[in-house]
């Protein structure tokens, strides 16, 4: 288990600021403060499953300017992902994530809410030399309508075959 608690006083804290559609600059937005706690488990249930979750809370506020809000990230992010060894070549994973909390700023300088959202994805990896396996998986498993930023939405359903050689 692991778990943690933070705390930044920060000086000179930068955001993106839209000063016409589409262009944009770095802008200092003053002091600030960042609070937030982690919490983390990772186990083997039996030696063939293992698993993983993890929670963030994070709490951004501008002290120099509290109407200001701070964009891009969640307040609320859970991790959590699942592998289990069918035999020593071949492994089946299944992950899950969560954000809430999310303000963004749109192109126009808008600053809006982004939508809570969960995700789940699949895969299965086998080795299929000393050195070489091949990765096949399904992303966003439910095919869920999501987005980080106004405007742009996250992809839907995606399927997808890797092959890998270390060396």
């Amino acid at each position: 288990m692991e778990f943690s608690v933070f705390l930044s006083d920060v000086s000179n804290s930068t955001q993106r600021f839209f000063v016409q559609p589409n262009v944009f600059q770095f802008r200092n937005m003053g002091e600030a403060e960042y609070f937030g706690t982690e919490f983390g488990v990772r186990t083997s249930l039996t030696p063939s499953l293992m698993i993983f979750a993890n929670y963030t809370y994070l709490n951004r506020e501008n002290i120099s300017n509290p109407t200001v809000i701070f964009v891009d990230t969640p307040r609320h992010k859970i991790y959590s992902f699942a592998t289990y060894r069918l035999f020593s070549r071949a492994t089946l994973s299944a992950d899950v994530s969560y954000e809430a909390g999310r303000y963004y700023q749109n192109e126009g300088g808008t600053v809006g809410r982004a939508s809570t959202f969960a995700s789940v994805a699949i895969s299965g990896t086998v080795r299929v030399y000393k050195q070489g396996e091949v990765r096949a998986g399904i992303s966003n498993l439910f095919d869920r309508d999501y987005f980080l930023s106004d405007g742009y939405f996250d992809p839907g359903r995606m399927g997808y075959v890797n092959l890998r050689y270390r060396f």
